[in-house]
């Protein structure tokens, strides 16, 4: 018996030192974060308000903040933190990235300032730069840090609070710092109004806003021997008149109130434009420090004449004039930059935009004249190929007829082989970098863009844009940070080294656009050696085009290197690389040449197009046009021989939206006039389909819904928009999501008009936010937006009127591990050994045999 127990416990305790493994895989394999948390130093973050208003008028603004960056960077060495700077304006950037404090001390003692050119906006994003800061203050690993914000006391732009009060719920110290009083004097106007319904004869005044803030120094260090003067342009049906006025340095800086007499109103479009003009000695020679605020815009319309809004760069304002002037009788127009519409006139007819990307649009203006029954017409060239960034700017992109079709086949890196030697050197090299930066934007989603330098060798691989990840600040940094090294030019060997390399997934095939010279100091036997470089381009799934820089460039040669019918393009002045640029990335996404000739298409079923269809019976020659595709229930009445969409137009809720894959000028469509679209343009803007407009009103607990019509659902499920107060806004209030709600609408008693009004319960507490913003309803493509009625600001597209499905209710789902948590890798070891020493144990006692009888 003694025995037998003596043989027994060995095989006892490997089971229960299996058991115990068994337990302890189960407690590793729980799921817990990967990886190793590093533990982090404390962070420092130093947040510089570097808008235009706190920099222009303190001219020791920079010297100010070296000071206090050297100081911040002081202190946090001897804390052993690290420190980062960043600054905000229209959006936020990093000046030092988190790191060692002493680099920034040695970057300050290099005369390296923390700051850049001044931007030309006066906006200022606070928010943009606490979510820089808060990624960097939030870091997994990181005890709680200290923000120091670095400002003139005010907020601008975005609410920030919310994001300020989380960082104060983790730890992080927030402190604020006021900049000193600026000296510099700085005139503003803050508002300019016309009356928005005038009647033909009758007299016409315009009301005006203006303040003038003296500075640190008081009004008596420049009020003697400065001029302040409003100039004011008006045009009207009979002309254009310009009217200047002295105005007195007022004795602070509260806001002044002025009448602008403006005669008799005549019928048409009216327009006035006025601007502050401050000049005095010294630092005032040459103007008002912060110009952006000084000028202002109004326009209203008389009588029943149509007015139309054309929206286009700044560049491209003079040309679009003379195009539209005395083309389209009967519709007035008021030419206008994105920068430069509010106010305008509530009744538009019909806004035209040319050649704006979709986060240009002037999204209020255009839902505001749709939803009175108008027209919008879109009409493009590069712009389009760019992708809508924000939910706003989605939306109202998709209220066009025609979208840019997605490009076909693999994705494809585009290399750009840029000359390095010393004649690229400047404002060569400068040209490059911003025909790199402009086609950024235009690049498909799954592309890849390479900047890579060449001289007697190769540099080093610059990715602008990766596949799937879009072109960001920190791929701009790394463009504007590579320069020219100079040295000789070998373009044969380096495009031999190129033609011998593989292609990095998941790109398959390649576009090679070399720029230079063409001077090459190697010529040794070039036909054949060039020969070769094809040939092993070939084989790699490259395709070789050539641009030939600069006046002296040797365009021979550059020819021998592309082979018979390869490309090869001519830049005699550098500032035409951005076209040629764009040409060589949208070359796949863009129509040219005779494959762009717009013919009439036979017109779908949209009344419309119909309506069109004759008008539109001509045979236009377009240089290039987008390649795009048509929306559903679009009507399309130029269509291009393969049958790709050009000109379409489709219904809006109250109006409707017409678009044009192409745009006037050369290049693209130089011979279509604006005498061709006039049909078009007119039938948009009159109205003809005008009717109720759907609106909301929240009235505390009820929400009331008028011309809503039969085909809404009774319950609706909302999102709550409000839009954001600021302080010293200089740029329109940002919108933000509240909340998502379900309401409960039911149809009229039996008799009514069921267009009329419905209404139905409102949660009290999102009354108040719903009173400053729009109403979305979900689950519509495009989706519904509800104007709230008589509550001011822009009014709001109510989309095309059909039954809405309400999401069901999400069906059970598994509770999932948290991203980037999973079992520890010896969770499987030590259940393999757990299974081992449990299996052994019973195998042990199997073959011990019985126990013998004692």
């Amino acid at each position: 018996m003694r025995a037998a127990e003596r043989r027994g416990r060995p095989a006892a305790s490997v089971g229960w030192l299996g058991v115990l493994c068994l337990l302890a895989a189960a407690w590793l394999a729980w799921p817990r974060p990967r990886g190793e948390v590093l533990e982090l130093p404390r962070l420092a973050c130093v947040l510089v308000d570097a808008s235009a208003p706190v920099r222009r008028r303190e001219p020791g603004y920079a010297g100010h903040l070296s000071r206090l960056v050297a100081r911040e960077a002081a202190a946090a060495e001897a804390e052993g933190a690290e420190l980062a700077v960043g600054l905000f304006d229209r959006g936020a950037r990093w000046w030092l990235p988190p790191g060692d404090p002493r680099e920034s001390l040695a970057r300050l003692a290099r005369g390296d300032a923390p700051l850049g050119p001044p931007e030309k906006s006066a906006a200022c994003d606070l928010a943009a730069g606490l979510e820089l800061a808060r990624a960097a203050l939030l870091t997994p690993g990181r005890p709680p840090g200290s923000l120091l914000v670095v400002g003139d006391g005010t907020q601008r732009g975005r609410d920030a609070s919310d994001l300020l009060a989380e960082l104060a719920g983790h730890g992080v110290d927030v402190r604020f710092e006021a900049l000193p009083a600026p000296s510099l004097p700085d005139a503003r106007i803050h508002a300019l109004r016309l009356p928005t319904a005038v009647e033909p004869g009758a007299p016409l005044s315009a009301a005006l806003e203006w303040s003038l803030d003296s500075g640190a120094e008081g009004a008596a260090r420049w009020s003697a021997g400065s001029e302040l003067k409003l100039v004011c342009d008006y045009r009207d049906a009979s002309g254009a008149s310009t009217s200047s006025t002295e105005l007195a340095w007022p004795d602070d800086a509260s806001i002044q109130r002025l009448t602008i007499p403006l005669g008799v109103a005549r019928s048409g479009a009216i327009v006035l434009r006025a601007r502050l003009e401050l000049r005095g000695p010294g630092a005032l020679r040459s103007g008002d420090p912060l110009p952006e605020n000084d000028v202002a815009e109004a326009a209203s319309r008389v009588g029943d004449a149509r007015v139309a809004l054309a929206v286009a760069p700044e560049s491209e304002l003079d040309a679009l004039r003379a195009w539209l002037d005395g083309a389209t009788p009967g519709i007035d127009w008021i030419v206008r930059t994105p920068r430069a519409l509010d106010p305008l006139p509530t009744d538009l007819d019909l806004v035209c935009t040319f050649d704006l990307a979709a986060d240009r649009l002037p999204h209020a203006t255009i839902e505001a004249v749709l939803a009175r029954g108008g027209g919008w017409f879109r009409c493009g060239g590069w712009s389009w190929l760019e992708r809508p960034r924000g939910p706003e700017a989605s939306r109202v992109a998709a209220w066009s007829p025609l979208e840019a079709a997605d490009p076909s086949g693999p994705p494809v890196e585009r290399l750009f082989l840029v000359d390095g030697s010393g004649s690229m050197r400047g404002e060569p090299f400068a040209a490059v970098r911003r025909a790199l930066e402009g086609l950024l934007p235009l690049v498909a989603d799954a592309d890849r863009v390479v900047l890579q330098l060449f001289s007697n060798a190769l540099g080093p691989r610059v990715i602008l844009a990766e596949a799937n990840e879009r072109a960001d600040e920190e791929s701009l940094a790394r463009l504007r940070a590579v320069d020219v090294r100079g040295g000789a030019t070998e373009i044969l060997d380096c495009l031999d080294v190129v033609g011998r390399s593989r292609l990095d997934a998941p790109v398959e095939r390649a576009t090679v656009v070399l720029l230079s010279d063409g001077r090459e100091d190697d010529a040794l036997r070039p036909a054949e050696r060039a020969e070769r470089i094809r040939e092993s381009f070939r084989a790699t799934h490259r395709e070789l085009s050539a641009l030939a820089a600069g006046p002296a460039a040797d365009e021979s040669f550059l020819s021998l290197l592309v082979g018979p019918g390869g490309r090869l393009a001519r830049a005699e002045d550098f500032d035409e690389l951005t076209e040629l640029f764009r040409e060589e990335v949208g070359a796949e996404r863009t129509l040219e040449g005779d494959a762009a000739r717009a013919l009439p298409a036979r017109p779908d079923e949209p009344a419309e197009a119909r309506a069109l269809a004759d008008a539109f019976r001509v045979e236009v020659q377009l240089a290039r046009a987008v390649r795009c595709v048509d929306r559903a229930g679009a009507g399309v009445l130029w269509a291009a021989p393969d049958g790709a969409p050009l000109l379409a137009i489709v219904r809006a809720a109250g109006g409707s939206t017409a678009a044009l894959a192409t745009r006037p000028g050369d290049g693209w469509a130089g011979q279509l006039g604006a005498t061709d679209l006039a049909p078009l343009w007119r039938a948009l803007a009159r109205g003809a389909q005008r009717d109720v407009a759907l609106a909301a009103r929240v009235d505390q607990d009820r929400l009331l819904l008028t011309g809503c019509g039969h085909d809404l659902p009774a319950l609706l499920e909302l999102e709550v928009w409000r839009d954001v107060a600021s302080l010293r806004a200089l740029e329109p209030a940002a919108r933000e999501r509240v909340g998502t709600v379900l309401v409960a609408l039911p149809f009229a008693a039996s008799g009514r008009d069921l267009s009329d009004t419905r209404t139905g319960a409102w949660p009290g507490e999102l009354a108040l936010a719903a009173q400053s913003g729009p109403l979305v309803l979900r689950s519509a493509e495009p989706p519904l937006v509800l104007p709230l009625a008589g509550l001011g600001g822009a009014a709001f597209l109510p989309e095309a009127r059909r039954a809405v499905r309400v999401p069901r209710a999400p069906e059970a789902f598994r509770d999932a591990a948290p991203e980037g948590s999973g079992p520890h890798p010896a969770a499987w070891w030590m259940l393999g050994l757990g299974l081992a020493a449990v299996f052994g144990s019973a195998l042990w006692t199997l073959l011990a045999g019985p126990s013998e009888p004692s």
